[in-house]
């Protein structure tokens, strides 16, 4: 039921550990994200602002295609089934 002054907050006791584990969760894939650039860039002999490129360029070499595709695959249907 919901009260005159709106709907009651969704705390509950355990919101603290809760905000505690997704906080060190960040942090943690923070860290991970920067300690793979370090590493690769140890790994290919480049900084670690290269290593960064060198990343966002093999994940565009994925993702961009990808995205293609499926904008083909949405697309095509719309246009074959409409009527001239």
């Amino acid at each position: 039921m919901i009260a005159a002054d709106g709907p009651a907050p969704r705390g509950g006791p355990f919101a603290a550990t809760r905000l505690g584990y997704e906080a060190g969760g960040a942090s943690a894939a923070i860290w991970s994200f920067f300690t793979v650039l370090h590493c690769l860039a140890e790994a290919q002999g480049f900084s670690a602002w290269r290593a960064f490129g060198n990343t966002l360029l093999a994940g565009a070499v994925i993702l961009l295609p990808l995205l293609l595709l499926i904008a083909v695959a949405v697309l095509i249907p719309m246009l074959v089934g409409r009527p001239s």
